[in-house]
């Protein structure tokens, strides 16, 4: 019974790293909350509070009513440095937009000036409820306001890769001075653990520092206009139009590899490859060049990686594929804690014991 319920905790341990970590690499990759969004503040409270995580669905801004928690992107106010807001609709409609408010709030937010009115096209998502009660699991979305933290604080990480630094210490000190001890997952398994966690820590922090970009155009030889939520529009064949892309570097106290890549043959950079220097900006800037006419829409991938690899050779990967590049740079750091067991001669022997054992049970249930 015992184990039962051992097997039931790690179950449900998986499930939630799988949550946090489609979580994560979803809003990455889409720009977008994807099936949980982390609560950064007590403005909901008592119904949600700071470090839940909330599951969310996509919605039509036009099919939301009065009542419904939304999250919305503000379109100005104090609110639209703060990226997405989830507040619930207290008033309004589609055709005239959404009055919002915290239900911990006094005031709505355009009373308090954090945000206009909230037009259908600024809704992102909308929290599944069961009941009045929005489904959430308590806590868990502390690991991605920590992402966010590592994103503005240059210490974050390096704190989190000396804790499991610490971690391996303490189990290899307390592994080699008692004699007799309880049943634990043997050292051969705890250093490929630890290495696989650096390089999942790696890869989440250069996924949340890199940027996906969609753009969206046209070519025509009729002549130029206006393309409904295109910065570039509908471009005449033989025009050149340019746009600022993002600004890189300025954070953290590391060098960092900033790769820009795009399947459009079409595009040209003002730089396809930065290294940046701590504390320095540089801004990004794309040209489009239309040459063949039709429509057009383009991904672009702005990846940040850490140097483990000479620039050179990580721009050749991210050329071929940023979710190459990111795993081949992320477990490089990893590779001397997940090989340990292989290089230290007593883990290897144990090691090598715990597979014959294996090997023998396993023989001797298939030939009795």
């Amino acid at each position: 019974m015992k184990r039962t319920w051992v097997y039931i905790g790690q179950a449900l341990i998986c499930v939630i790293l799988g949550l946090i970590l489609a979580g994560a690499v979803g809003t990455a990759i889409l720009k977008r909350p994807f099936i949980l969004v982390p609560i950064r503040s007590n403005s909901m409270y008592p119904l949600m509070q700071r470090g839940d995580a909330v599951f969310i669905r996509s919605v039509d801004g036009e099919k939301v009513t009065v009542g419904d928690i939304i999250i919305f992107r503000p379109e100005g106010g104090s609110f639209a440095s703060e990226g997405l807001v989830m507040h619930r609709i207290v008033a309004g409609s589609p055709e005239r937009g959404f009055i919002t408010k915290g239900d911990a709030n006094e005031y709505t937010d355009q009373e308090s000036g954090g945000a206009p009115v909230v037009k259908p096209e600024s809704v992102i998502a909308r929290a599944v409820t069961i009941g009045e009660r929005p489904l959430r699991i308590r806590l868990l979305g502390y690991p991605s306001l920590w992402l966010e933290q590592y994103q503005r604080s240059p210490y974050a990480l390096p704190a989190a890769l000396g804790a499991v630094a610490l971690l391996l210490i303490v189990t290899e000190l307390r592994s080699r001075g008692r004699r007799r001890r309880k049943k634990t997952a043997p050292a051969y398994v705890i250093y490929p653990a630890a290495g696989l966690t650096v390089c999942l820590i790696l890869g989440a922090a250069q996924i949340a520092g890199s940027s996906f970009l969609t753009l969206n155009y046209e070519v025509s030889e009729a002549g130029r206009g206006v393309m409904m939520g295109s910065p570039v529009g509908v471009l005449q064949k033989g025009d050149e139009f340019t746009r600022e892309l993002v600004e890189v570097g300025g954070k953290g106290f590391l060098p960092m590899v900033a790769s820009v890549t795009s399947d459009d043959p079409q595009f040209t950079f003002s730089k396809n490859l930065i290294v940046t220097k701590p504390g320095v900006t540089e801004k990004l800037s794309v040209t489009v060049h239309a040459r063949k006419p039709g429509n057009y829409s383009s991904k672009v991938y702005v990846g940040m990686f850490i140097p483990t690899l000479p620039p050179v050779l990580i721009h050749r990967l991210a050329g071929l594929s940023y979710w190459l590049a990111l795993p081949v740079v992320s477990i490089i750091p990893a590779l001397p804690l997940i090989l340990w067991p292989v290089i230290d001669t007593r883990l290897r022997r144990q090691m090598a014991r715990a597979t014959c054992r294996r090997i023998s049970r396993v023989a001797q249930r298939i030939v009795p």
